[in-house]
């Protein structure tokens, strides 16, 4: 009960190749209690078979003591379910096209993940106020009982939860998260009339989208103008720039108003924008 000899190590001497890891070494006279029976915690085998390990050790003037064997069968973990390793933070934000790392492991009842396991996962759009689906490389190979999704993402602004499975496991559901629009890449007008009078003025309603066709609420560009493309010269009159940064909304859609048409005819206005 007073030994606290130098140390104390466990090791493989039988049983499928370089199976032991872990913390295999220890020093029993940093124990609070030494000369207490000892514990090698932390060990791993990470191959099925059968293994014989030895524990062997010195005292503190350099004695080796007779070793101790233990036989050990390593059998595979049996997995029930899927874990999420990584995934969107509760409620976070990513830009719509921008890539939403996900990663997950087969997993017991008991957290150990189950390193022989194998097959495809495929990940989903659970529930979402959206109407987006998932885009890029939705189903993927597990490796070692894990699952590595590294290009997904969704397209269309809303908020979203993921589920991941493969129809064998339980499956795993995301945090919800939120989907915004990505940089302004165009201009779109909203609804714009077919016929106005002449030397009437009229509106363009216009708003500043991403490349998916979602708004970008925080848009404000330097300036946005409308011009004539066709139609019967210097037939448009009115104010026809304008500067969306002096706005009380920016972003919101943007109305060019007081336009005018000052000759009867068909016209192409074309509005665009920095």
């Amino acid at each position: 009960s007073n030994w606290n000899g130098s140390s104390v190590q466990g090791s493989e001497t039988g049983g499928p190749a370089s199976g032991l890891t872990g913390p295999t070494s220890i020093q029993p006279d940093y124990w609070y209690y030494p000369g207490t029976p000892m514990s090698v915690a932390g060990l791993e085998l990470n191959t099925v078979g059968s293994y014989t390990l030895t524990v062997s050790g010195t005292d503190n003037n350099g004695n080796s003591l007779t070793a101790a064997t233990a036989t050990i069968a390593a059998t595979a973990v049996t997995p029930t379910h899927w874990v999420l390793t990584s995934q969107p933070g509760n409620w976070s934000s990513v830009a719509a096209g921008s890539a939403i790392p996900l990663t997950a492991e087969a997993e017991d009842n008991s957290g150990n993940v189950a390193t022989t396991y194998s097959g495809t996962a495929t990940v989903t759009v659970q529930s979402g106020y959206g109407g987006g689906g998932v885009s890029g490389t939705t189903s993927v190979a597990v490796v070692d009982g894990v699952a590595t999704f590294s290009n997904v993402y969704l397209t269309q602004e809303g908020q979203y939860q993921l589920a991941v499975g493969d129809g064998n496991l339980q499956g795993m559901t995301t945090n919800w998260f939120n989907v915004r629009a990505g940089a302004a890449t165009q201009l779109v007008v909203l609804s714009p009339p077919s016929t106005v009078d002449v030397n009437n003025g009229f509106a363009l309603t216009v708003a500043a989208e991403d490349q998916y066709g979602n708004m970008v609420s925080n848009w404000n560009g330097s300036s946005v103008q409308v011009s004539e493309t066709s139609g019967p010269a210097s037939g448009l009159t009115g104010p026809t720039s304008i500067q969306p940064d002096y706005w009380y909304y920016p972003g919101t859609p943007m109305s060019v108003a007081g336009l005018e048409l000052n000759t009867v005819g068909s016209y192409t206005l074309t509005v665009s924008g920095t």
